[in-house]
């Protein structure tokens, strides 16, 4: 299952926000999923009460400078539900004050035939739930004059009875009117994904002088985090014998001697050791070593090493005492620098 982004985190970058009526919950995830899993960075509620704190975060969102606009599932569900009428009325504003190219509607009608494919077919269904003392309480004008606005606008609309509607959705829509929405740590990471043998993507990155001999290094990616990557050292370092501090040394000595300038300058922030949370995410192949390494968090607390099994095991040790055994860092990259070294 792909990353579902968080409320603080999806603002970070342009992103897509997705209403709906929890009624339509399924196929909602089953969308979202298929369009996480292309690199399209969005957000949706997927348990928030519908209340104060509700309205203030789709507010938020769906203003925010980096939403790019909104898909909107379509079904009578959703055309009744108060809450996605909010939504719809907040999306509209939004879109009237950054204008149509800049602000995207796409539309999905949760239909499963071909019959009720027409938005206005479902607005038929809708009034047939109804009785006429009863439209105006569940469906006041001011609704259907929003509803109405946007099916009426040059809207990407996609139907789910339709067999490729997702990727019709994504090629058609997202691709070609909301491209930033793009995640493009996730378009690379495919391309390097197709290109690599299992998906184990290593990059060598930097020399290490071993006697006479300039060994490559070679950096595995194990982690992403939107369009940065985490790459762990293949094979570990040589145990140091005591002295400096580990951090200081990495960032000092180690990285000047193994990194040419262009290279230093890719890293972002300082080279480290592993979490021992981060650990956890990574494959088993990827913690077996002929060695034993270390592990830590990054406040120093917590301190695990790793054996040739790949088995971690919990330790009190000093962080002087690391030296003791061999280490291996971890470099975080952008993935368009990554891409750049991969195919090199």
């Amino acid at each position: 299952m792909p990353k579902i982004f968080r409320y603080e985190e999806v603002t970070d970058e342009p992103f897509l926000f997705i209403s709906y009526s929890h009624k339509d919950k399924p196929l909602t995830e089953m969308m979202a999923t298929t369009l996480l899993e292309n690199g399209v960075r969005l957000w949706y509620d997927e348990d928030l009460a519908y209340g104060d704190e509700w309205e203030q975060r789709v507010r938020h969102l769906i203003t925010h400078p980096n939403c790019h606009g909104v898909i909107f599932m379509c079904s009578p569900d959703s055309y009744l539900s108060p809450a996605v009428h909010t939504e719809r009325s907040l999306a509209l504003e939004t879109q009237q004050v950054r204008g149509e190219d800049n602000y995207q509607l796409f539309l999905v009608n949760v239909c499963d035939d071909p019959i009720s494919g027409s938005y206005m077919n479902l607005l038929k269904a809708t009034f047939a739930r109804l009785s006429a003392d009863l439209i105006d309480k569940h469906f006041p004008i001011k609704a259907m004059h929003t509803l109405i606005s946007i099916i009426g606008r040059d809207s990407i609309a996609s139907k789910t009875c339709d067999e490729n509607w997702v990727f019709d959705l994504l090629e058609k829509g997202i691709r070609c009117r909301a491209k930033e929405t793009i995640d493009k740590g996730a378009v690379i990471l495919d391309n390097m994904q197709s290109a690599a043998h299992f998906g184990n993507i290593s990059l060598p990155f930097g020399t290490l002088q071993v006697g006479e001999e300039t060994l490559p290094l070679k950096w595995q990616l194990i982690d992403r985090e939107q369009s940065d990557g985490l790459f762990l050292l293949e094979a570990p370092l040589p145990a140091m014998n005591g002295g400096d501090n580990l951090s200081k040394w990495l960032n000092g000595e180690f990285r000047k001697k193994v990194f040419s300038p262009e290279q230093d300058a890719k890293i972002i922030g300082n080279i480290r050791l592993l979490t021992l949370k981060e650990a956890k995410k990574i494959p088993a192949t990827a913690m077996k070593t002929g060695n034993r390494w270390w592990l830590a968090d990054r406040q120093g607390g917590k301190q695990a090493w790793v054996d040739a099994e790949g088995c971690v095991s919990e330790r009190n040790y000093s962080i002087a005492s690391r030296f003791s055994f061999d280490v291996r860092p971890t470099i975080t990259l952008t993935m368009q620098d990554a891409e750049q070294l991969f195919q090199q």
